[in-house]
């Protein structure tokens, strides 16, 4: 039998089946008046976990088999007397007993009942989201070694779910070696100059935390130095998106388009003259022009672009710049009236 984790989870969409139980309670001495009883049962655990769900129905204590039907939920109808009944439902993977739930319900003649039962994990308590573990600190004792000079290298890493702690060291330049690789704190030497990374992998309850270091291992006896070179990537700004509206008439909306729109040229018509305000989707510094002799001005609240006082077509760009320079522009096309 596959193991389980011992968990309470609550999974919506029922664990399927439909099943006939015509004689559920052959040999029991039943009343004149059957009524029918429709079950569905929700198991809280994954459905893809059990295997089969039983009922039995009190007092008579007479159990069937609930079926898997199509939609994956365990369901059935069973015919009873008429009356007031206790309904069980267990959940079970292969031969154990994962899940447990009860209902009653007060069953009328001639008339089928529907009933929801909730059937709940009974393999043990949630045990929490695991963590990853957390480093403390970590150092090496020497950053720039000579050939043969010993560094330690040190790691206070904790878990906090209390898991143990395993610990793998690693280093990138073949000719060195460590005291040894499975604890916190190691000593490490190289045979030969060079520049090396140093790592450890930290793992506790199936994560992983990783810390490097980067050495650079000078030779018994130079006057050489070394370069420790780090990058960062600059991206060019990007607009996503960009609104005019009619300033002049209490902010309507000219033109909205997104950058991924196949037509940026604008159905609405810009009144000549008029004051616009101009906004878009991105960050930086912006700026806007257009090529159709309107005029550029800049507030507070955002730059402002007024309409050619004639009518014409125009381009209106706005262009996002960073701190580093970079531009995107995106442009709107419409007609001036």
């Amino acid at each position: 039998m596959q193991a389980m984790h011992p968990t309470v989870r609550r999974l919506r969409g029922a664990i399927a089946a439909t099943l006939a139980l015509g004689a559920l309670l052959a040999g029991c001495q039943v009343e004149e008046e059957a009524a029918q009883v429709s079950v569905q049962a929700d198991a809280l655990i994954g459905p893809h976990q059990v295997t089969h769900m039983t009922l039995t129905v009190l007092p008579e204590n007479v159990s069937t088999a609930l079926t898997r039907n199509d939609s994956g939920a365990f369901a059935g109808a069973a015919v009873v007397p008429a009356g007031p009944h206790t309904f069980e439902v267990r959940a079970f993977v292969n031969a154990a007993q994962v899940g447990f739930g009860t209902a009653t319900a007060d069953v009328v003649p001639d008339a089928v009942t529907a009933l929801q039962v909730t059937v709940l994990d009974t393999t043990g308590r949630d045990p929490g989201q695991p963590h990853s573990p957390l480093v403390l600190s970590f150092a090496a004792s020497n950053a720039q070694p000579r050939v043969g000079d010993s560094v330690t290298l040190t790691a206070d890493i904790v878990d906090p779910d209390g898991d143990p702690l395993t610990y793998a060291w690693t280093s990138t330049c073949a000719a060195s070696q460590f005291d040894r690789t499975d604890a916190a704190t190691v000593s490490w030497s190289a045979s030969a100059p060079g520049a090396c990374t140093l790592r450890l992998d930290a793992t506790a309850g199936g994560h992983t935390v990783t810390r490097m270091v980067n050495l650079i291992v000078f030779s018994a006896a130079s006057s050489e130095g070394a370069v420790d070179v780090s990058t960062t990537f600059v991206s060019n700004p990007f607009i996503t998106g960009m609104h005019v509206f009619n300033r002049d008439n209490g902010g309507t909306i000219l033109c909205e388009m997104s950058r991924y729109d196949g037509d940026w040229s604008c159905a609405g018509t810009a009144t000549a003259g008029a004051l616009h305000g101009v906004t878009i989707d991105g960050v930086g510094s912006l700026t806007i022009a257009d090529n159709c002799g309107g005029q550029v001005s800049y507030f507070f609240g955002g730059p402002r672009w007024r309409a050619p006082a004639t009518p014409a077509v125009c381009l209106l760009t706005a262009t996002l710049t960073n701190v580093y320079g970079l531009t995107d522009s995106m442009s709107l096309a419409f007609v001036v009236k």
